[in-house]
């Protein structure tokens, strides 16, 4: 569900998939999975600010990087928020992105946490044509897990991670 105008645009969104959490001859199954997506984006004129909370609920998970143990009573839950900024410069924009994720679950395990920052800029020579540039760094607590995706190596538990992108398209 969304509304909006030129200026601003405010969405919502869940999903509910089920499934039978334990274990099958193939290995084990998670629970019920629960996703809410609440996104916002305002357009100042000099940038536009971006926002996005996201929360999921997973049944036979623990937080102990998203173990599937199959027990339906075990719940892990995720909570991550999003803001960005992009500010136009000529031709091209500068992206600004700051990203909060955490894990807990209900059985004790600590907290996985981490926190992504990243900065970029585009620039387009013509509607088709874009080159574009984005550095990326991830920061996670001591049992955190979080990761840049599409990287060659993922970083250990509790281990950082940075990465630069250089493009066109």
């Amino acid at each position: 569900v969304g509304y909006g105008t030129k200026d601003w645009v405010v969405a919502y969104s869940a999903g509910l998939t089920h499934n039978t959490a334990g274990t099958t001859p193939t290995g084990v199954n998670p629970g019920d999975y629960l996703n809410t997506n609440l996104a916002g984006r305002w357009n100042l004129g000099f940038a536009t600010l971006l926002g996005q909370y996201v929360t999921e609920k997973m049944e036979g998970v623990t937080a102990a990087n998203a173990t599937l143990t199959g027990v339906p009573t075990h719940e892990a839950k995720t909570r991550t928020f999003l803001l960005g900024a992009i500010v136009p410069v000529g031709a091209g924009n500068i992206k600004f992105s700051y990203v909060d994720g955490k894990m807990t679950d209900n059985r004790g395990t600590p907290a996985e946490k981490g926190r992504l920052y990243a900065v970029g800029y585009d620039y387009s020579f013509s509607k088709r044509t874009t080159v574009y540039v984005t550095y990326s760094h991830v920061n996670n607590n001591s049992v955190g897990n979080y990761a840049l995706s599409n990287v060659f190596v993922t970083p250990g538990v509790g281990q950082s991670s940075s990465g630069l992108a250089v493009g066109i398209r």
